[in-house]
Parts: C-alpha cells; structure tokens; sequence
C-alpha cells in the first residue's frame, strides 16, 4: 500500500511578497506624477517669464525687450522702475521725446492740409496712433485708396519711414453690417483696408515690407458709440501706428 506524502503547510507570509510588489509599485507612480508635475510648473514658469518680459517690461525668457519703453499697458507712461537717467531711462526717454515730435510735425502738416477733422492722433502704450477716417482714404465698402488722398498717405508714410520702430496698420468698421460680391462682413472689409494701406506704404513711401504688418479688426474695437451717425464715422477708420520698442521682440 502507497502513502501519501502530506502536502507542505502554506506559507503563511506569501502575502508580504504581493504587497511589497504593490508598494514598489505605488511608489513608482507616484515619483512619475510628482516628475511629471516639476515639469509641468518649470514650463509656466517660463511661460510667466516670458509674458512679463513682452507684456510690461520684465525680466525673463525676453529680457531682450527693453524695459524702459513705453510700456504696452501703461497707457503712454514711461515705465522702468530700475532705469537710471544714464541707461534705459535716457533711451525710453528718447522714444517718447521722437514719438511727441513726429507728433507736432504731422499735426502741423495736417493743419496745413485741412485735415484736422479728419485725422487724430495719440501717444499710448501701443506707440504713436495715427488714426484717418475713412472717408479720407476710401469710397464706402471698398478698399482702394482714393486719389485725392495719396499725397497725404506718402507725407505720412514718409515722416513715418525716419524712424526705426516697426509699424502696424489697423483697419476698423462701423456695426453696419456689409454683404457684397467683394468683402462677405465687415471684417473682410476692413482686413482688405489695412492690407491695401500696407502696400501703399510700401509701393510710393518706401517703408521696408518686413517693418510693417496688417490687421482687419472689423467693428469689434470701437471707440464711439455705434448707436449714433457721429460715432460710426469715428469708428470707421484705418489706424496707423508707430509700435513702442518694446514691441520689438513680438514683431521679430
């Protein structure tokens, strides 16, 4: 007769071996997330930098941007709390003192011309804004430049070309709405506006084409009220304007 060998008792802590393999293993995870997230935050980080550099005059990824611009948000101000008058503060100063003077020239050459109820002007954060009513530069719902108008836009494209900054054209509409075979809505409209600007500027005042850019806004940067006949034709309107340096870096 055969006897059975009697089966080996279990091993009472077999479990341990399972739960070492999940701890290892729960570890291993969370060193994953805890790695993914250092870089996650290493990324803002920079990112935070960077706008703070372009957007106020900061230090960061762009410390390139000069801080002693006027400043994109500071509504014309001068703005560099660590400048001295011998460095940064003596350029931005400088900027502003050529932004005022080109200033005083147009407005003289406009008063001469005619055109003061036709032409605005202003120094913001954005830089020196130039801003034609459209009825100065084009027939209602088209984009090409009227004759009468093209010895102004050289004068103005001209005293524009003796500075270094770069130079953006803005092109605005009213809220009327405008479905033609040539421009679907106003902000085909007003893209083509800026666009033809744009090359004129380039085509008879010289300005180097990478110097310039153009933006169709439509009717949605208003600076009057749509409601009346007297604002729409404030809002309907080409803006040119002489960009602060501290746009520099954003442009290139």
């Amino acid at each position: 007769m055969i006897r059975e060998e009697p089966e080996p008792p279990e091993n009472a802590e077999r479990w341990l071996i399972s739960y070492a393999d999940f701890i290892t293993l729960l570890m291993v995870f969370f060193v994953v997330l805890y790695s993914m997230s250092k870089v996650d935050a290493g990324k803002y980080e920079a990112l935070s930098q960077s706008l703070n550099a372009a957007l106020a005059g900061g230090t960061g990824v762009l410390d390139d941007v000069n801080p002693g611009v006027i400043s994109p948000d500071s509504g014309g101000a001068m703005s560099n709390p660590k400048s001295t008058p011998d460095n940064d503060g003596g350029k931005a100063g400088g900027e502003l003192e050529n932004m005022e003077g080109l200033e005083g020239r147009l407005k003289t050459y406009f008063t001469e011309h005619g055109l003061n109820k036709s032409v605005s002007m202003n120094i913001d954060g954005r830089g020196l804004v130039i801003s034609l009513n459209d009825t100065i530069l084009f027939d209602p719902g088209k984009a090409a430049i009227k004759n009468e108008a093209l010895a102004e836009l050289v004068a103005v494209g001209q005293a524009l070309n003796t500075q270094d900054n770069y130079i953006r054209v803005e092109g605005h509409t009213d809220n009327v709405p405008i479905n033609t075979a040539q421009f679907a809505s106003n902000w085909e409209l007003s893209a083509a506006r800026a666009t033809t600007v744009v090359r004129f500027l380039i085509d008879m005042a010289g300005i180097p084409p990478e110097k310039l850019s153009a933006v169709g806004y439509g009717e949605y940067k208003p600076v009057a009220d749509n409601a009346t006949f007297e604002g729409r034709g404030k809002n309907r309107r080409v803006d040119i304007i002489l960009l602060s340096s501290a746009y520099n870096n954003l442009e290139e």
